[in-house]
């Protein structure tokens, strides 16, 4: 009957792990863990392989369905298993490799198979296949005693083949069969099902026909035992036997048995209640894997670390020590009760208002119980059995019993509240049987402020020493000393919990863990001694231990050897957040908003074997390599990323990987957690070695693995490199003299032709100079100067005179230069007109325009250029008409471009052409003809072009009106450019 209390009160904290995981499949038919510590996984999708965080699909092109089944493995660790198709399928190198297709042999059954050291056998209807692992030579194995066509169940025990023909037992020696145990006298024939379990010392067979039978075959003897009521109706679907036990595997959870000296099945535990659950499996760190048919994976790593049912819709907030059976608690909803520390068993009872209860203390001198909600408090008087109301001691945080008073900490203040009635006698064998009752009378004490401020903790370890641990310091009081701050390393001590038996134990808030006598701290723990954190939550003592939470797990501090010992959530923890933690017997209690969890003291840590850490992936230079052990690297191809893993439930909770890159580093050095691969962006020339180990938080680290990089100099690093330099210089220094010597000859071949341009423009610029005083003008300024004197008109005379003689100087000083100002040439310009506006006797009208951004001052343009344009304008154009003569000469700029329109309303090309072919003395313009080789040679000595264009103007009625000649002349500002 304790039992099934027992069973009904507790549940192992267990896992499940689903799509939201990576789960691929709900349906799972079978489990395996191979050498490595890899999860394969046979359900209905197919086969994956799981290594605690990741699910790795397995497939082949000729496999026939999705659902895989009877994952088996050989001595040599590798994997197998089977489909419904009759395909065996074996794991090599990281992929399914197709071994047999037994299509042929089985009518629809999934047949059953073994692997040994050389053969694959497989129980079909044609008998037992033998299947050599080399040859693939076939041999099919019968029994012909009797007719049945059905073999199942093969299996080795004791170095013995075993199988089942029909309802016959048989084993096969030496090409023998020898039948063992008919199970005719309790079958008939038609749908049965027997499955065999190995135990340490003999063989237990589950026989299913309409009624469950169990047999035990042991010392050639067979051994009826009754079948459990619980298991007579259930469907079971696999046998797992461990410590002692068997675990049987239904369609409504997992039922743990013993079987005792009465050949009876004793019931120890029942887990996964309501599951319909196919396989158990114990992998390497001690965890219980359980696959479902409909409901995923569960996992339960610790058998020994249960969760109440009986306070599962229950938040404890605080606990208390009540005896070496029982434990009292409040919750966050106003309910004081407690729990049988052995059965499991609860009660519980309402307090007046639902607030939180904050604080339970024992006070084992008046034999009461000091009651703490966050509006409201009470005292629980053990020996009437009855409640008080006491207002002054709502709010706790912490409660410090001393002989005379309590030391009452809350949210702003801590108070010493002195006894006023005089305490009990102390009781003996005081137990909880009965809820209390209520009572009205208030309960008194006698208050008095010890400093006013946010309170955390307080503890004693003595009758009038204590310790008090406020918002920003640690105190310590004794009435035969003032009270002092408790400084660490100079600076204050936030305590948020504190715990007192020889020593006085300080949980901190990021100091970890301070042990102290009196006013001094006398021992400090941190990570560097074996925290797994410095953030401490709640701490307890007993006699040997001190328990500690952290936001990284529980731990377990031995006082004796100074050792820590963890539970983590690999372990079976489901949260590290903790209300409150209380030892009493060999039970650990913790609470949390998950629920209240035992902890059995003497079974729940586990010896973790050292796990073992593999290379995953290698890339360089960001492609995928296949995993060697040494690699050859270019200089600039040094660039890897190494990835490595180890295999477990939850691995990220207990493992931490250390590496070191040797010569480089030669200390190990920690990932960050969770990261499982390093990056080295370029490696410098050399030989490394790469080392990394993994370790686990409560054990030792890993045996390293390493990988051996090889950087390679460059070429220009190697001797013969240095020999070819030394003739590319040789053979450089020879071709450089060469050029030199050619560059030479060439300069001074462009120096020859550039001086042969310049004579040539040189005079070309004294051509036009000859034909800007061509005899045709100077003659007819002389007649106009001769006309002005015979007139006597000697003013005008002289003026014209003059103007003629300063166009000649000017034209003199523009020719000893290659380039002028644009200003001067439009001044030569106007000068010339002038004359040629007198001589027209004013029946010339000219323009010269220029825009405004245009600097006349600092453009340079070639001597002498525009006024053969203009002479040719007013020669060839307005010369032939008689009055109207209109010439316009316009500059402007775009960007580094200077634009000179000459324009006249002559009779234009053709028709000038006409007149001067009528003329006798018929002969070629020299202006012209000078003027355009002219541009020839200075677009010989300049990057950017001279362009000259003639536009003949036509009217309305496409008569000759004029000429238009746009002149563009690149420039650069302040200096001629000649480049």
């Amino acid at each position: 009957m304790f039992v099934g209390i027992l069973l009904q009160a507790q549940t192992p904290t267990r896992f499940q792990i689903t799509e939201k995981d990576g789960l691929p499949d709900y349906e799972i038919y079978d489990l395996i863990e191979d050498k490595e510590g890899f999860i394969w996984i046979a359900a209905n999708k197919g086969l994956y392989r799981y290594d605690g965080k990741e699910f790795l699909h397995f497939n082949h092109p000729k496999k026939r369905g999705l659902s895989v089944f009877g994952l088996t493995l050989d001595s040599e660790g590798k994997l197998w298993c089977n489909n419904i198709s009759g395909q065996i399928f074996f794991i090599k190198d990281e992929k399914m490799e197709l071994f047999y297709d037994f299509q042929k042999n089985i009518s629809g059954k999934l047949p059953e198979f073994i692997v040994n050291n050389k053969d694959l056998l497989i129980a079909t209807e044609e008998g037992l296949i033998e299947i050599d692992l080399k040859t693939k030579k076939k041999r099919i194995i019968k029994d012909f005693s009797i007719e049945s066509s059905m073999y199942h169940a093969p299996f080795y025990y004791k170095n013995k083949l075993y199988l089942l023909h029909g309802l016959n037992l048989l084993t096969y020696n030496n090409n023998t069969f020898k039948k063992i145990r008919s199970f005719n006298s309790i079958l008939s024939k038609g749908n049965y099902k027997i499955s065999p379990l190995q135990l340490n010392n003999g063989i237990l067979f589950s026989i299913y026909s309409n009624k469950q039978f169990f047999e035990l075959y042991l010392d050639d003897k067979w051994i009826k035992i009754a079948t459990p009521k619980e298991l007579q109706q259930l469907q079971i679907n696999h046998f797992f036997y461990y410590n002692n036990e068997i675990w049987i595997a239904t369609s409504k959870g997992v039922f743990v048995y013993q079987i005792n000296f009465n050949q009876e099945f004793l019931l120890k535990n029942k887990l996964l209640e309501d599951e319909n659950c196919t396989t158990i499996l114990e992998d390497k760190n001690h965890n219980f894997w359980f696959s479902t048919l409909d409901n995923g994976i569960f996992v339960i790593p610790n058998l020994s670390i249960v969760k109440t049912n009986s306070l599962k819709n229950e938040i404890i907030s605080d606990f208390e020590y009540f005896d070496t059976n029982t434990l009292l608690f409040g919750t966050i909803d106003g309910k004081v009760g407690w729990i049988n520390t052995k059965t499991l068993q609860t009660k519980i009872f309402p307090l007046q208002t639902k607030s939180k209860v904050t604080k339970i203390a024992l006070d084992t001198v008046r034999d009461q119980i000091y009651i703490s909600q966050e509006n409201y408090g009470y005292v629980w008087n053990i020996k009437k059995n009855e409640i008080y109301n006491s207002p002054q001691l709502s709010l706790a945080k912490t409660i410090v019993i001393t002989p005379d008073a309590l030391i009452f900490g809350t949210y702003n203040k801590c108070l010493k509240l002195k006894f006023i009635d005089q305490p009990y006698p102390l009781l003996q064998n005081t137990s909880l049987n009965n809820i209390p009752n209520f009572n009205s009378k208030p309960y008194l004490f006698q208050p008095t402020i010890i400093r006013n401020k946010r309170t955390y903790t307080a503890t004693s370890n003595n009758d009038r020493a204590y310790w008090v641990g406020y918002v920003d310091e640690l105190y310590f009081y004794d009435n035969s000393q003032p009270y002092k701050p408790i400084k660490y390393n100079n600076k204050s001590v936030f305590a948020i919990d504190m715990v007192s038996d020889k020593t006085t134990w300080i949980a901190t808030f990021e100091n970890g863990l301070l042990s102290v006598n009196k006013n001094k701290i006398t021992k400090s723990y941190s990570t560097n001694e074996g925290l797994l954190s410095n953030e401490l939550g709640k701490i307890q003592t007993d006699s040997s231990f001190l328990w500690i939470t952290t936001n990284k797990g529980l731990q377990r501090f031995n006082k004796t050897t100074q050792k820590f010992d963890n539970i983590l959530k690999s372990d079976g923890l489901e949260t590290y957040d903790y209300y409150d933690i209380q030892p009493i017997g060999n039970y650990l209690f913790l609470s949390s908003r998950s629920g209240v969890y035992r902890i059995d003291k003497r079974k729940s840590f586990k010896n973790n074997p050292t796990p073992t850490i593999f290379f995953t992936n290698i890339e360089t230079n960001g492609i995928n390599q296949k995993i060697n052990n040494v690699y050859d690297l270019d200089f600039n191809n040094s660039s890897i990323k190494i990835a490595f893993n180890v295999t477990g439930f939850q691995k990220e909770s207990f493992i931490d990987y250390e590496y070191r890159l040797l010569p480089q580093n030669k200390n190990w050095q920690k990932t960050d957690n969770g990261i499982n691969f390093l990056r080295y962006n370029s490696l410098s020339v050399g030989q490394y070695i790469f080392e990394v180990r993994a370790k686990h938080k409560n054990g030792l680290p890993s045996k390293k693995k390493s990988i051996i990089f090889v950087v390679h100099a460059p070429f220009w690093q190697k001797w013969w490199f240095y020999t070819i330099i030394v003739i590319v210089i040789l053979a450089s220094s020879l071709m450089y003299q060469n050029y030199k010597n050619q560059k030479k000859a060439k300069e001074q071949q462009l120096t020859l032709e550039k001086t042969k341009i310049e004579r040539e423009l040189l005079f070309s610029q004294l051509e036009n100079l000859r034909s800007q005083m061509n005899p045709h003008f100077i003659f007819n300024a002389l007649n106009s100067i001769q006309e002005y004197i015979m007139t006597n008109e000697k003013d005008m005379a002289s003026t014209y005179l003059v103007k003629f003689s300063r166009l000649i100087r000017m034209y003199l000083d523009h020719s000893r230069t290659q380039e002028v100002i644009l200003e001067n040439e439009i001044n030569a310009l106007q000068l010339y007109l002038d004359l040629e506006k007198d001589r027209f006797e004013d029946s010339l009208d000219y323009t010269i325009i220029f825009s405004n951004e245009l600097i006349k001052q600092s453009i340079y343009i070639p001597s002498l250029f525009i006024q053969p344009y203009v002479e040719n304008a007013i020669k060839h154009g307005l010369l032939h008409k008689i009055s109207n003569r209109k010439l316009e000469i316009k500059f402007y700029l775009l960007k580094t471009i200077l634009f000179c329109e000459v324009f006249d309303n002559g009779v234009g090309r053709i028709e000038g052409q006409k007149i001067k072919n009528a003329r006798p003395e018929n002969h070629q313009s020299f202006a012209t003809s000078a003027n355009e080789k002219r541009v020839d040679l200075l677009n010989k000595t300049r990057k950017n072009k001279i362009k000259v264009t003639i536009h003949d103007l036509y009217n309305k009625e496409n008569q000759a009106c004029g000429t238009k000649v746009i002149i563009e002349i690149p420039i650069k500002k302040n200096e001629s450019d000649n480049n």
